[in-house]
């Protein structure tokens, strides 16, 4: 189980990771947690350095799936704006809604790269779609009400993985350059 729990790659902030370095790890496809990688779970609309960010993955030809255990309303008003695909609802880190709409949409397990801001819920469930993830550090402290249940165990097992050195490859260490968005 605890392998289960360990990711590929670390990084900051979804912010920080360019579509170079996206591109050089041979992602084809990214699905990115909504609340408190993407943005908060407060914030409504996209700021502007997330329309950025998505529009530096689309030009290199990436696809990209908003996933949330949030509602419907909240996951579909956010990834609207981006006119981005996304799964709702999606009782993570129980892969099986997951599982069916790559099958759906014939997404080839090969090039995803599941991003997320936790240890338990994301990459647990990166592990039980059998894809590569990336940890973020969450965007904010501010959690929704059943994040700030598991969050003290989230941290507790980023600072023991991080003192193992089993956070996975740091996905920052050589971006000394940074890409024209």
């Amino acid at each position: 189980m605890i392998k289960r729990l360990i990711s590929d790659f670390y990084i900051n902030s979804i912010y920080d990771l360019t579509a170079r370095k996206v591109k050089s790890i041979g992602a084809t496809v990214l699905i990115i947690d909504l609340d408190n990688t993407l943005a908060p779970y407060f914030v409504s609309s996209p700021e502007k350095k997330t329309y950025e960010l998505i529009s530096s993955y689309l030009k290199i030809g990436l696809e990209i799936i908003i996933i949330s255990n949030n509602t419907f309303k909240r996951t579909y008003n956010y990834a609207s704006k981006l006119n981005l695909d996304f799964i709702c609802s999606a009782r993570k880190p129980l892969a099986g809604k997951t599982k069916r709409y790559f099958a759906e949409h014939s997404i080839p397990l090969k090039g995803v790269l599941y991003i997320g801001d936790q240890v338990i819920n994301d990459m647990f469930m990166a592990r039980k779609l059998d894809v590569r993830c990336c940890l973020t550090n969450p965007l904010t402290k501010k959690d929704h009400l059943s994040t700030r249940l598991i969050r003290p165990v989230d941290l507790h097992l980023r600072k023991k993985y991080k003192k193992q050195g089993r956070l996975g490859i740091n996905l920052e260490e050589d971006n000394n350059e940074r890409e024209e968005i």
